[in-house]
């Protein structure tokens, strides 16, 4: 089909189909350069849907309010599965609530084997995704490289995640106000699920100018639930006035294990080359875990009292076996910059940090400050490669000798090498 235009703006459940029940199968279709709008759960191929479809690709543009999708609007499956396999989008999508480049709102069911291309990009309000706008269901060996915009909770590939996210890639560029990430704006558990697994994003993260911009991630901005062997490479970017950003996810309080980020990061408060901030104020070490974490990019926060780390730029949870390499720069008059954490309150456990670090303030080579609460075990820094001779908590200075090769084992006590750790002569 070619060239099919629909205009129903005033209504609802439109598109190709308006809509299909539990029984119905839409499967060897494409459709090119479709034109469709319409006003709630709208789609390039079916407004709502709850059967099964496969095999379908389609291009154009799809304009709607709440529940737009370029495929699907809303997929539909408290009966069935309502699965959506081997599906390509090459749609220009737009909406305010609920907006994705193939579904808006994912409800109930599977996608898997699902591309939106780069001609795709999104744009809408609240709950945002270049694949998905919101999932409460899986979403598998997926791909989104569309551009994203949008303001609140927006994301690369899913904007709203309450569901398990498996083998996907975005490589979009992503920007928004609040709960921005190069692949997911919010991740929240819900009833076992809330999982990304086996991820990586590498467009670039941005929010926009101005006060209350806040929550970005290289992957995803606000996490509740759990990220495990996932990474990140692009860039993420907030103003002067932004708070929580992070190479990998601007505000965790759930869990990652297996991460890493490349990326650089620049923002105003809590600043981290991996996690902005890792915990909430009053929260506890066990509610906000970060295990086996790797961060290179170089993190620089401008906030006048901000806190700014290679890793994480607040810590208020659990950091274990995590390493920062990349320089640190905090430019405010009061704020903290610590090569690992820039202020800590939670724990710190089997840790390094080898980067620049430089501030006006509270600055050290793994911790900024040291809040009472915060503890540091088996932790260390490079005074040489720092260029740092003290660090706020217990942390323990070395030279780059001790912490290279041989030496390593003998100095760095608690590190399992071979295990968790490798030793290196030159890591350059």
């Amino acid at each position: 089909v070619t060239g099919l235009t629909i205009d129903r703006s005033n209504e609802s459940r439109v598109g190709l189909i308006g809509f299909t029940d539990s029984e119905a199968t839409i499967r060897d279709i494409t459709l090119i350069n479709v034109t469709i709008t319409g006003n709630n759960t709208v789609g390039g191929v079916v407004g709502e849907h709850r059967g099964t479809l496969t095999d379908v690709t389609i291009s154009g543009s799809v304009t709607g309010d709440t529940n737009v999708g370029g495929l699907v609007g809303e997929n539909f499956g408290f009966t069935t599965e309502a699965p959506i396999e081997d599906a390509t989008a090459s749609v220009s999508v737009t909406g305010d609530t609920r907006v994705g480049g193939l579904v808006g709102f994912h409800t109930e069911g599977k996608i898997q084997n699902a591309t939106v291309t780069a001609s795709g990009s999104v744009t809408g309000g609240f709950v945002v995704g270049g694949l998905v706008g919101n999932s409460n269901a899986n979403v598998t060996d997926a791909s989104a490289s569309g551009s994203v915009t949008g303001d609140f909770t927006v994301g690369g590939l899913v904007g709203n995640n309450f569901g398990n996210i498996t083998t996907v890639t975005a490589s979009g560029d992503v920007t928004g106000d609040r709960r921005v990430g190069g692949l997911v704006g919010t991740n929240t558990a819900f009833s076992g699920a809330g999982t990304i697994t086996n991820a990586t994003a590498s467009g670039s993260v941005s929010l926009r100018s101005g006060r209350s911009k806040e929550t970005a991630g290289g992957l995803v901005g606000r996490n509740a639930g759990t990220i495990t062997d996932v990474s990140a490479s692009g860039g993420v970017t907030g103003g002067e006035f932004s708070r929580e950003v992070g190479g990998v996810v601007g505000l965790n309080n759930g869990t990652i294990i297996d991460a890493s980020a490349t990326g650089s990061v620049t923002g105003g408060a809590s600043v981290g080359g991996l996690v902005g901030a890792n915990g909430v104020f009053g929260g506890s070490p066990e509610d906000a875990t970060i295990q086996s974490a790797t961060a290179t990019g170089s993190v620089t926060g401008t906030a006048n009292d901000g806190s700014v780390g290679g890793l994480s730029g607040r810590n208020t949870g659990t950091l274990r076996n995590a390493a920062a390499f990349g320089n640190v720069t905090a430019t405010g008059e009061f704020g903290s910059a610590g090569g690992l954490v820039g202020t800590n309150r939670g724990t710190l456990t089997d840790a390094f940090a080898v980067g620049p670090v430089s501030g006006n303030n509270d600055v050290g080579g793994l911790v900024g400050f040291n809040d009472s609460a915060g503890t540091t075990q088996q932790s260390y820094f490079d005074e040489q490669a720092t260029n740092q001779s003290e660090s706020a908590g217990n942390a323990t200075g070395l030279t780059t000798a001790q912490m290279q090769g041989q030496a390593a084992t003998l100095n760095m006590s608690g590190f399992e090498f071979g295990v968790d750790w490798q030793t290196q002569t030159d890591p350059a």
